[in-house]
């Protein structure tokens, strides 16, 4: 019984000796599983008895744990599920706002499925939401790019646009405010092609992305989710069909991308290098012109992860 509830991402046996020298918890992982379709693991990352719940595909959706807590001034068990994607308004005396608990497990079954906060695959994608987002806004740069002219030359233009109206006669722009007309100009025009390229390469990355993503747990090795993103015209961040990879050194349309990588930010973002991890890059949000990728991140209690965005479509060559 307890075998099937495993993980195949699990440390198989010591998930299997937790599990069977802790009772509840063993109880509670059986019946969360079987419920909602996952798999527990032995957390890593974590010296008290937690159990990792992780989907078919590897997907991290959450903890389990038993704790001794208080219900209505008694002392006795509570069985808690904790996940970024539970929205508590407020934290409750056994858990906080990102945690569901109950004295009974089917009572805390229940709650869960009531409030939509199953492990699904859908409600894990939100968690990656903001990490992905910051990816995509690295595309545009953060200058303030508005155009304007300063305020003496808006003056003097003003003034003579106002007596030309009137059919006042008007002298010529003084040499100094021409200069600086034209230096405006030449500022604003290069500002405008800036922005449109900035828009240009964000419309490329939004129409279609492969996305990595790398899971950082204490300690190496790490894992990796990979699938594919796209960005609607309102906004919306479409995630699909994330596998977790123990390595994607090997994934054939990724491993010629993947060694220039490592040796780019080896070699010129030492900063953000990593010689741990398959992509070569730590957590960091900023997109490399000189490789074409956008890198982004998200924190969470139960995923921590680099997004890496290769784009579908290559840059149009002006």
């Amino acid at each position: 019984m307890t075998q099937d509830i495993i993980s195949e991402w699990a440390d198989i046996e010591k998930t299997r000796e937790l599990l069977e020298s802790q009772e509840k918890l063993n109880k509670l992982a059986y019946d969360f599983c079987k419920k909602f379709g996952v798999f527990v693991s032995r957390s890593k990352d974590n010296s008290r008895s937690y159990l990792d719940v992780l989907t078919k595909d590897g997907l991290n959706a959450g903890t389990l744990r038993v704790d001794i807590g208080y219900v209505r001034g008694k002392s006795q068990d509570v069985y808690i599920y904790s996940a970024n994607h539970i929205t508590k308004d407020r934290s409750s005396a056994n858990s906080n706002n990102r945690e569901r608990d109950s004295s009974k497990i089917n009572t805390l079954l229940k709650s869960i499925e009531k409030n939509n906060e199953e492990p699904s695959t859908e409600n894990i994608y939100k968690e990656f939401v903001s990490g992905v987002h910051s990816a995509f806004e690295t595309l545009r740069e953060r200058e303030d790019r508005q155009n304007y002219i300063n305020a003496g030359l808006a003056l003097a233009v003003f003034h003579r646009y106002s007596m030309m109206l009137k059919g006042e006669p008007t002298s010529p722009l003084s040499p100094k405010h021409h200069d600086e007309m034209m230096d405006e100009l030449s500022r604003n025009k290069k500002n405008l092609r800036i922005m449109q390229d900035n828009e240009a390469r964000f419309a490329r990355f939004a129409r279609g992305c492969t996305v990595i993503g790398t899971i950082r747990g204490k300690a190496p090795p790490y894992n990796y989710y990979v699938g594919t993103v796209k960005r609607d015209e309102v906004g919306h961040i479409l995630i699909e069909n994330l596998v977790r990879h123990a390595s994607v050194r090997d994934i054939p349309h990724l491993a010629g991308v993947l060694a220039m990588l490592r040796e780019y930010f080896k070699g010129n973002k030492s900063e953000h290098y990593d010689s741990r991890s398959d992509v070569g890059c730590n957590f960091h949000d900023e997109y490399h012109s000189a490789m074409d990728i956008a890198c982004g991140y998200s924190n969470g209690r139960t995923n921590s992860v680099v997004w890496t965005l290769i784009p579908n479509e290559p840059p149009v060559s002006v």
